[in-house]
C-alpha cells in the first residue's frame, strides 16, 4: 500500500509544488526503475519543527532507496523505522555541523551539537568522513540514502531487532542506546506515514513571496540577500541580480543576452563553479534539496517548462533561488531577466544544492 500511495503522489501531482527528484541505479537485467522522492512536510506529535523536517526527509529518503532497490512491503518500512531511531540516537535528529570539521557550518546544517563535535562526525546519522563527502553526510536526503544502503547489505537485517541492525551499520562504541528509541520512532513514522501531507509531497512548506508579481527587472522592495548564504552563494546571486532587465536569447551565455541555464552557469562560475549549459545537464549536478523549506540562496529550481513534463520528471527550465521566496530566471523569447516568487514557478520537479 505505502508504494501506491507514493506512485499516487507522484502520479496525481497535477499542481503540486513538491519534490521529483530520481534516484536510479545501475542498468541491466533486473535494474530496478529509478523512483521519485516525495518529502511531506508539517509538524509531527513529539518533534520540534526542525526534528519533524529532519524526520520526513528520513522517511523519503528511506523509501526511496528501498523501493529503488527491490526493498518492498514490511522491508521499507523496517527501514523507514531503523534509520529513525539510529537518526534519533546519534542525533537527536538534528543535522548538526561540526566545530573541528573544516566547511561543515557553510552548508545547510541545524548547528554544532550542544556538546560539541566526535571526532569528523557530522548530519543526521554523525557519519564520518569514510561514509563520502561532507556534503552528503550533511543532506538529510544523502544521508539516509548513505545509512540505509549500507543497512540492505547487513546480512538478516529485515529479522535481526532493528537496534542491532542499527549497531551493526554504525558500529557504535554504544551498541545499547538505539533499541531506547525504538518506541518513540515507531510512533514517529505511524503520523509520518499517516499524514494527508503525503498526498502533497511537501507543498505546504513551499516558501512564500511577500510581494506579488514584480515588475520585470527589478529588485522587490526590501530584498537583501539573506545572512545565511555562504561567500560563494552570495556571489552567485550577486551576479544573477546584476543580469536583470538583459533579453532572453536561446543558447546564450552572457554577457549582455542569457537563456535559462546560461544564467545559472554564468552566476556560478562568477563564484567559482563550473556548471554544464542546458538545463537537462545542471538537473545532474549537486545534491538534491529535501524541502522547499531547505533551499538555500543560488540553489537551482527545475521545473518542466514548455517542453518537459512532471510525470516522469523532465525539466526544460530553471531558475536559481535567491532566498526571501524569490526566483530568478531568464524565461523565454521575448522577455528579460527577472525576479518572480517562489510560489509562482511551478510545478516544480527538482531543486538542487551546489558545493
Amino acid at each position: 500500500m505505502k508504494v501506491l500511495a507514493l506512485v499516487a503522489a507522484v502520479f496525481l501531482a497535477g499542481p503540486i509544488l513538491g519534490i521529483a527528484v530520481l534516484f536510479g541505479i545501475g542498468g541491466g537485467a533486473g535494474a530496478a526503475t529509478a523512483v521519485a522522492l516525495c518529502s511531506t512536510s508539517g509538524p509531527v506529535r513529539g518533534l520540534s519543527p526542525v526534528q519533524a523536517r529532519n524526520a520526513r526527509s528520513i522517511v523519503a529518503s528511506a523509501q526511496q532507496t528501498t523501493i529503488t532497490a527491490g526493498q518492498l512491503g514490511s522491508a521499507q518500512s523496517r527501514a523507514e523505522l531503523i534509520a529513525l531511531m539510529t537518526a534519533q540516537t546519534e542525533s537527536t535528529l538534528h543535522n548538526y555541523s561540526n566545530p573541528s570539521v573544516p566547511g561543515s557550518d557553510q552548508v545547510p546544517n541545524d548547528g554544532p551539537p550542544p556538546s560539541g563535535g566526535d571526532h569528523d562526525s557530522v548530519g543526521l546519522f554523525q557519519q564520518r568522513a569514510s561514509w563520502g563527502p561532507l556534503t552528503a553526510r550533511m543532506n538529510p536526503i544523502a544521508a539516509t540514502r548513505l545509512f540505509v544502503s549500507r543497512l540492505l547489505h547487513v546480512p538478516a537485517w529485515q529479522t535481526t531487532p532493528p537496534a542491532v541492525a542499527a549497531q551493526a551499520v554504525q558500529n557504535s562504541a554504544y551498541p545499547d542506546r538505539y533499541a531506547q528509541a525504538q518506541s518513540a520512532a515507531t510512533a514517529w513514522l505511524q503520523q509520518i506515514d499517516s499524514s494527508p501531507a503525503a498526498d502533497r509531497c511537501g507543498s505546504d512548506d513551499l516558501p512564500a513571496s511577500a510581494v506579488g508579481d514584480i515588475p520585470p527587472g527589478s529588485i522587490p522592495r526590501g530584498y537583501q540577500i539573506p545572512a545565511t548564504a555562504t561567500d560563494a552563494e552570495r556571489r552567485a546571486v550577486t551576479f544573477a541580480l546584476a543580469q536583470l532587465g538583459k533579453p532572453y536569447i536561446f543558447g546564450a551565455v552572457g554577457p549582455s543576452t542569457y537563456d535559462c541555464s546560461g544564467l545559472t552557469m554564468a552566476a556560478w562560475a562568477a563564484a567559482g563553479v563550473t556548471l554544464p549549459h542546458f538545463t537537462v545537464a545542471q538537473y545532474g549536478v549537486g545534491t538534491a534539496v529535501a524541502a522547499p523549506s531547505l533551499l538555500s540562496p543560488g540553489d537551482l529550481v527545475f521545473i518542466p517548462g514548455s517542453d518537459g513534463s512532471l510525470v516522469p520528471p523532465n525539466p526544460r527550465h530553471v531558475g536559481m533561488y535567491i532566498g526571501e521566496g524569490y526566483v530568478i530566471e531568464a524565461p523565454q523569447t521575448g522577455d528579460v531577466v527577472k525576479i518572480v516568487p517562489l510560489d509562482q514557478f511551478k510545478p516544480i520537479v527538482g531543486m538542487r544544492h551546489l558545493d
